[in-house]
């Protein structure tokens, strides 16, 4: 029987193999929303292992080795019945490694496996083993609605209300990235640690998010080639206390709008079709189009791809990120 459950249906599969103990051998979290992938990565560790540090191994794209992967597996575990291997964006999925596909079709009963991947083959042979013994989860950036009723359960959680315009502004600082609401909502929370209500004006006042006018200009002084401004606007938005892994997300998201906008001109879609299927306001599409005349297409997928690899280093430990963003600014000006 496949188990393979879309978005937060597959949310509802994990919950119940943590309540009840029982553990499937395999599991594949994989989407766009980051956040959901480590969380429930976190929590299927924490449950399976616990701080069992002997028994538990994590890898991750830049540094695993199918040996490495095939000898840990072989391990029994030390004084244990469990043994956990993490393997966090190897690109299994992609490029196929019929090492690994034997491994996940013969796991040993003290074994279990955790895939992590931000996107898979489904038509890959290790999806579809995974997909039949195990639980392949996607998990995709939720709705608007679903983010707000995750905040607010939040806020409920601490003892506390929001605003329903606090919660819309909340979210439209943010974007639909739930990382960095988690990290504003706890803020809030810190701020206003005696007010059972989190108004307006407290996310005005707490929130380190800069607002998406900031970012989009230091996007237009990148399309105009202009590095001096465009590290300007960096260095003062670090000033100001915003951090550098938000201002790279921020800028990745305004290069997948970008990109949206110009995949979506050339099959015809009309601005309010284009703010539907980029979950955008009018008026960042607006930003997104004028933006789109200073880069060609090719470009804006380089820099994609370099906001990922930035990404990567900063979060493997082999670059601070300040310099990987700064890095990231000057790349794309000299594209």
């Amino acid at each position: 029987m496949a188990y393979r459950k879309d978005d937060f249906q597959a949310l509802n599969e994990i919950n119940s193999d943590i309540q009840n103990k029982s553990f499937r051998h395999v599991y594949l979290l994989y989407g766009d929303e980051d956040y959901l992938v480590r969380q429930f990565a976190s929590r299927l560790k924490e449950a399976i292992v616990g701080d069992d540090e002997m028994n538990y191994t994590a890898v991750s794209g830049s540094t695993a080795t199918i040996d490495d992967i095939l000898s840990t597996a072989g391990t029994l575990p030390f004084f244990a019945d469990r043994r956990l291997i993490v393997m966090d964006e190897c690109g299994f999925f992609k490029k196929s490694q019929p090492q690994i596909l034997a491994l996940v079709q013969k796991c040993p009963d003290y074994l279990y496996l955790i895939f992590t991947e931000k996107s898979v083959e489904a038509s890959s042979k290790l999806y579809k083993v995974v997909d039949k013994c195990g639980l392949a989860a996607k998990m995709s950036t939720p709705s608007e609605g679903t983010l707000r009723q995750w905040a607010q359960k939040q806020f409920r959680e601490a003892g506390k209300s929001i605003e329903p315009s606090a919660a819309s502004l909340l979210i439209e600082m943010t974007g639909s990235t739930m990382g960095l609401l988690k990290g504003e909502i706890d803020k809030l929370i810190s701020y206003c640690a005696d007010a059972p209500v989190v108004r307006y004006a407290d996310v005005q006042a707490v929130s380190s998010t800069v607002a998406d006018s900031t970012i989009f200009t230091l996007i237009d002084f990148i399309g105009k080639r202009n590095q001096k401004r465009a590290l300007s606007c960096y260095r003062e938005m670090l000033m100001q206390n915003v951090s550098a892994a938000f201002i790279l997300n921020r800028m990745e998201v305004q290069f997948t709008g970008i990109l949206g906008v110009m995949e979506g001109k050339r099959s015809g879609a009309s601005p309010d079709k284009l703010a539907k299927l980029l979950r955008a306001a009018p008026f960042q599409i607006r930003k997104y189009t004028e933006q789109a005349a200073n880069f060609s297409e090719d470009k804006v997928k380089k820099l994609l791809s370099s906001c990922a690899r930035m990404d990567e280093k900063i979060k493997t430990g082999r670059m601070k990120d300040n310099i990987a963003v700064e890095m990231l600014i000057i790349e794309a000006v000299e594209l």
